[in-house]
C-alpha cells in the first residue's frame, strides 16, 4: 500500500540525510534528502499528500477486513470526512483552498454515490449505523454528512429574489423508512 510506502519516506528523512552525507547517491535524489530548499519543498509536498489521500488511503485498508458490517462501512466514511474536516480547518501544511475544495467535492460525490444515489443499498449503511447501539449519541445524527454544504434555492418572484437553504434529510427519518 502506496501510503506505508510514504509514512516509511517521511519517518526515514532523517535516515537518508545520514546516507547521503556519508556519500552514498540515492539514485540521482540526494539534493532531496540534503539540507537546504528542495528537501524542505520535498518534505511539504510529502506532507500536503499524506494529507490528502491518507484519510482515504487508511479507511479503505480497514474496509479490506473479513468482519466488516454495514455500520462499519457509514463509520469508516464518517472517520475519512472527518479526518478531512480536521486537516482543512488546521491547514498545517499550506494546502490550497481550491485543492480542499476539490477534496470535499470527490469526498461528497462518494459520499452521495454510496448513500443517496444508490436507492437499492443506500438505507442500509444509514439503518445499520442507527441500530448500533454504541453509535445511539453519535453527533452525525444532526447532519448525515459532515462535510456537506446545505443545499442553496434559489426562487424568483416577479422581480424579487429570495434565497434559502434545504434542510439536510433527517437521518432517523432515513433508517426508519429502511427498517
Amino acid at each position: 500500500m502506496y501510503i506505508g510506502k510514504m509514512l516509511s519516506i517521511q519517518c526515514g528523512l532523517p535516515a537518508f540525510a545520514a546516507l547521503v552525507e556519508s556519500g552514498i547517491n540515492i539514485m540521482s535524489l540526494n539534493a532531496l534528502f540534503m539540507p537546504g530548499g528542495q528537501r524542505l519543498l520535498f518534505e511539504v509536498a510529502l506532507s500536503k499528500l499524506l494529507q490528502a489521500t491518507g484519510p482515504w488511503a487508511k479507511g479503505l485498508h480497514v474496509l479490506k477486513a473479513a468482519d466488516i458490517t454495514a455500520d462499519h462501512i457509514y463509520y469508516i466514511f464518517l472517520g475519512i470526512m472527518s479526518q478531512h474536516e480536521e486537516d482543512f480547518q488546521k491547514n498545517e501544511f499550506g494546502l490550497d483552498w481550491r485543492t480542499m475544495e476539490d477534496i470535499c467535492h470527490i469526498t461528497n460525490s462518494h459520499f452521495n454515490k454510496l448513500v443517496n444515489e444508490t436507492p437499492q443499498s443506500h438505507d442500509l449503511y444509514i439503518t445499520a449505523f442507527v441500530c448500533n447501539p454504541n453509535y445511539q449519541n453519535a453527533p452525525v445524527y444532526k447532519e448525515i454528512n459532515p462535510l456537506s454544504m446545505p443545499t442553496l434555492i434559489i426562487s424568483q418572484i416577479g422581480s424579487s429574489v429570495a434565497c434559502s437553504t434545504k434542510p439536510p434529510k433527517d437521518m432517523v427519518e432515513q433508517a426508519g423508512l429502511g427498517l
